[in-house]
């Protein structure tokens, strides 16, 4: 039977960052870390002031709900996201979770164009949004939200840091 017409589905990691969701592709995905010590790093924003060490490699740490400039709440997963540099080739970081990460499915019917609100809030990282149990959420390009070399920032606009 031809499956031409069938809505195409996609596996994603669902990280609650606080009352903000975002998805991650389950290839970006690498590990998932209760209770992690984190280290200060001087001199940046509130938002990306902590490292951890991983693998015997210290990453950034990424908190999106402070970035947002949601309420904070405990954070005791740590997802380790992988990707690819043009520069330096795999490399990694952290995104902090206030729940343990769930693997859903996304289907291609899901993908909308959100409010034009949703979409400046996130423009810096965001893959494309779905709706989600009546949610917008956006599906995070881990490179871009890090800071990749591969992508041009203004020092104004940085949401990440270089890992």
């Amino acid at each position: 039977m031809n499956d031409a017409g069938a809505a195409q589905t996609t596996d994603a990691w669902l990280l609650e960052c606080g009352s903000a969701r975002v998805l991650i592709s389950v290839t970006n995905m690498q590990h998932v870390v209760e209770a992690s010590q984190m280290f200060h790093v001087p001199m940046m924003p509130a938002h990306c002031n902590r490292a951890m060490v991983w693998q015997q490699h210290v990453i950034p740490v990424i908190n999106i709900a402070m970035w947002l400039k949601e309420p904070i709440s405990a954070f005791p997963y740590s997802c380790i996201i992988g990707w690819q540099d043009i520069e330096r080739g795999t490399e990694h970081g952290a995104l902090v979770a206030s729940a343990f990460p769930q693997r859903i499915k996304v289907h291609d019917a899901d993908c909308i164009v959100p409010p034009s609100d949703i979409a400046e809030r996130w423009q810096q990282c965001a893959l494309c949004f779905v709706q989600l149990e009546g949610d917008v959420i956006p599906v995070i390009d881990p490179a871009r939200l890090f800071g990749a070399s591969q992508f041009k920032q203004e020092a104004q606009t940085r949401l990440g840091l270089i890992a």
